[in-house]
């Protein structure tokens, strides 16, 4: 009974068959490219070639690998992809310090993320908006108020010269008045 030859693939098809589990097993291509393409999916040692009986179980393709019949069949094309354990020639440095993170995150998990950052962005921008148009606001209030207090002290240097008020009403009016709306408003 033939077991799969990838490494990290433990199914036997005695064990796990097409009738109980929806498992097939598909012997190694004739052609020498994609021949090739699935021992290096194996991930096996360089000196491994598969016997005339080594397959590989069907959960190392993907749907669009097989043939839309009665009988599956894959692609003369086709190449393991699913479920593979990857082999990497290990360099001979120590890497004892060197910590690498690696996150695998499905493409649809990271679209709808991504959109949602998107949209937070879009309200951030429209809260910035609305709060640079109240500062605008309250921009011209300060400067409206600053040449309201501004054209009142000029009146009240006029009448003063002109001696339409008494320096007592004078003096009583600018502390009253004008003092206190220096005091409310900030100069910038």
């Amino acid at each position: 009974m033939p077991s799969c030859a990838v490494v990290s693939c433990r199914n036997r098809s005695q064990d796990k068959n097409c009738r109980s589990h929806g498992i097939g097993y598909h012997a190694f291509p004739k052609d020498p490219i994609i021949k090739e393409k699935w021992i290096d999916a194996c991930g096996r040692k360089d000196s491994w070639f598969p016997t005339k009986n080594a397959v590989i179980c069907s959960l190392h393709f993907t749907e669009d690998c097989f043939q839309l019949t009665k009988i599956r069949r894959l692609f003369p094309n086709a190449i393991p992809t699913l479920k593979l354990r990857l082999v990497f020639d290990k360099p001979e440095e120590s890497t004892d310090n060197v910590r690498v993170k690696r996150k695998t995150t499905n493409p649809n998990k990271m679209r709808t993320i991504l959109e949602k950052y998107k949209m937070q962005i879009e309200k951030y921008k429209k809260v910035l908006t609305a709060k640079n148009l109240e500062v605008k606001s309250l921009k011209q209030t300060i400067r409206r108020c600053r040449q309201k207090i501004n054209t009142m002290e000029n009146i009240l240097t006029t009448l003063k010269n002109e001696n339409v008020i008494g320096e007592d009403h004078f003096y009583l009016m600018e502390n009253d008045s004008i003092t206190k709306f220096k005091v409310i408003t900030p100069t910038t």
